[in-house]
Formats: structure tokens, sequence, C-alpha cells
């Protein structure tokens, strides 16, 4: 729907990706989860620094506490879409009460409206140069965006 709107109100239409996302958000340190890596990993990461040594266990590898979230882990999309949240609302964008997973902000007499799904960004405005200003201040906060322009996308 989102891009029938765009396209029927001649917006603007940007794509972006969110490298690494999940590892923007923190574990809750009341809620500890543990990784196993493997023998083989676990080998790698002693050569890779010798620190990691006194973590071997008996049968070759290392568990270790997550300190941030990754796919594959119950909470870790929750967890990502709260600090998407954060970060939006930083930005004054309000969370559609239809779709949670569309966010609209109004800027200079122009909405602007974000549908995410996970780490991809699709954003939607008139005025190029607002939606510019929105995901340079993304890049601010996550890094390096792949930033895709133009009326034909493809999203997810």
């Amino acid at each position: 729907m989102i891009s029938v709107i765009a396209a029927a109100e001649r917006r603007e239409v940007v794509t972006l990706d969110i490298p690494g996302a999940y590892l923007h958000a923190e574990m809750p340190t009341d809620c500890a989860v543990y990784m196993r890596l493997n023998k083989y990993l676990s080998n790698f990461m002693i050569q890779l620094s010798n620190y990691y040594a006194k973590y071997l266990n008996d049968d070759g590898t290392i568990a270790d506490r997550l300190d941030k979230t990754l796919c594959g882990c119950v909470q870790s999309s929750k967890l990502w879409y709260d600090r998407l949240c954060e970060v939006f609302c930083q930005l004054e964008c309000a969370v559609n009460v239809d779709d949670k997973c569309v966010f609209n902000r109004m800027a200079s007499s122009n909405q602007i409206t974000i549908c995410v799904h996970v780490d991809d960004l699709l954003m939607t405005c008139i005025d190029q140069k607002v939606m510019n200003s929105d995901f340079e201040k993304l890049e601010e906060i996550f890094g390096s965006l792949s930033v895709s322009y133009g009326k034909t996308q493809n999203y997810l």
C-alpha cells in the first residue's frame, strides 16, 4: 500500500538496508543468553587473540554471554524493533496506529513515511531533501547504510 500511495502522490522513494542491524540492539542484563562456539570457531578466536584461551572448555568450545542481539535468538527481533522505535522517536516519527512497522513524520508540511521489514527500510516523501536529512541522521546512528534511490525499487 505504501508503494501505491507513493506512486499516486508522486513521492520520492528510497530504500535503505542497515547492515548488522541486530548488533545495534543490546541484550538485556537481566536475561543472560549464552552462545557456544564450536571447536573450529573457538580455535579461530584463540588464533586471533590468545586472550580467549582462558575461556576454552575441556571439549574445545568457548561459551560466552551475548551483549548484543543476534539473528536466531528468540528476543532479538523485538529488541531490534524497540531500538528502531527509540531512534524513530528521536527523529520525531510516530508509529502508525494501524501498522506498527510503519512510522510517519511531518516535516515542512511534507509527510515522510518509513516502512520497516527487519533491517530494510522503505522511505517515501514528496521532498527528496527531507528524506536525505533523515537517512543522514540514521547513518550517524547506525553507520554506513546501503541506499537505493529512484522510482523503481527492489524492496525485500
